[in-house]
């Protein structure tokens, strides 16, 4: 059962930090302690807080190496799990580390351990994390903790999906695991999701939802008007201005395997069904309208997937690669599919101003024309396990476990 309360975290608050919006590109004036002209690309784990993996550049790439690097983790490799971009900067998130480089040369500048329990989140301030006893902290991209603080709602058990500034208030998403048992026969409280929104004056709690169970994500509209919060079995739409859980819209599913926004605000997710008499399995991408009807569908059949969220492009094409396929749609109908050598359920995708699409499928990479034509493929010696990111001047950043590459 769902609840709402407004005022029990209110006195204990010590504290508000202040960000500015972090997805797509960025573009700052010169100020004290940030970057001037900064340019901020893929912010998020899948570009941005819709996890649309949409990237506003495109530029013509010829496939060969600008540069090679070694990662720093030496012995005790692990695969990267996003990479961001600044004007200056190349990160790469690896969850508990975080590797920091010069983007024109892949220079390592630092790198630094963290707790691994937030989202990746790129802001301008610096990176957004929560250390092993739950302070906020922003790590600014010089290495040094820039800001930090004690939210009571946020704690060693808490994993951090989002944080935004919303005219005088932010808003915050995050997940509680279930808390230990002191006593024989206590019920353990927990697991649950909430979202809360602050007032930044007189700091007190305005709004919060709490949810049963474990959340998937906590996605974010472009407009600040609108969150979808997926689980396994519904997704919740909510209003970040709202006053009451009564504006609370809650879609069931039988098994919700991803789920992002397009560009309009409309949900993209993928289901899973089975069907009881044969036993036999399907997958079907949904669009869902803002109000929770529903809106198209596409069946995908028995689809091998690597896990990323369906990723969509301004003019309403959405992308999802199945096996070993690219697959291409608008409003439901299938436009084109385009067959890659890529392990089955490995490769992840970003997509490009002019529609083209970019591909890490292993040790492969392509980058596939808006009509689905091969434009590039270059073989690496590295299997890369994250998304590849373009910057504004056509270079193409690739990670694996042990190699990083930048491609021209």
């Amino acid at each position: 059962m769902e609840k709402q309360t407004g005022k029990i975290l209110a006195a204990c608050l010590t504290g508000v930090i202040l960000f500015g919006a972090a997805a797509g590109i960025i573009h700052t004036g010169c100020q004290e302690g940030k970057m001037a002209e900064a340019i901020f690309l893929n912010t998020k784990i899948y570009g941005d807080t819709q996890n649309t993996s949409y990237l506003d550049v495109a530029k013509k790439l010829k496939g060969t190496k600008a540069w090679e690097q070694e990662t720093v983790l030496g012995k005790n490799p692990m695969p990267p799990r996003t990479i961001a971009l600044t004007k200056t900067h190349l990160i790469i998130s690896y969850g508990p580390v975080f590797d920091v480089r010069d983007r024109m040369s892949g220079r390592p500048l630092w790198h630094r351990e963290v707790f691994s329990n937030y989202a990746f989140d790129l802001k301008k301030e610096g990176l957004v994390t929560l250390d092993q006893a739950g302070y906020y902290e922003i790590i600014n991209l010089e290495g040094h903790p820039s800001k930090k603080l004690s939210l009571p709602f946020l704690g060693s058990k808490t994993f951090l999906f989002m944080s935004q500034r919303l005219d005088g208030s932010m808003i915050y998403s995050y997940q509680t695991s279930p808390s230990p048992v002191s006593e024989p026969g206590q019920k353990a409280q927990g697991p649950f999701w909430t979202f809360i929104r602050l007032n930044v004056e007189p700091r007190n709690i305005e709004w919060e939802f709490v949810g049963q169970g474990f959340a998937l994500d906590a996605l974010l509209d472009k407009s600040l008007s609108f969150v979808c919060i997926p689980r396994t079995t519904e997704i919740y739409l909510l209003d970040p201005k709202a006053n009451s859980e009564a504006g609370v819209r809650i879609v069931p599913f039988e098994e919700v395997v991803s789920c992002a926004l397009d560009y309009q605000g409309n949900v993209l997710l993928i289901e899973h069904q089975e069907y009881r008499e044969d036993r036999e399995e399907r997958f079907i991408l949904k669009m869902i309208l803002r109000d929770g009807s529903p809106g198209w569908e596409a069946p995908l059949g028995r689809a091998t997937l690597t896990g990323q969220p369906p990723a969509s492009h301004p003019d309403g094409r959405v992308y999802i690669m199945e096996k070993n396929r690219l697959l291409c749609f608008k409003e439901g109908q299938e436009l084109w599919n385009r067959g890659l050598v890529v392990e089955p359920g490995k490769a992840l995708i970003s997509v490009l101003k002019d529609g083209s699409v970019l591909v890490a499928g292993g040790v492969l990479f392509y980058h596939i024309s808006a009509e689905g034509k091969e434009l590039c493929k270059v073989q690496l010696d590295d299997p890369v396990t994250c998304r590849p990111v373009m910057d504004e001047d056509g270079r193409v950043y690739l990670a694996g476990v042990r190699k990083i590459f930048c491609l021209q």
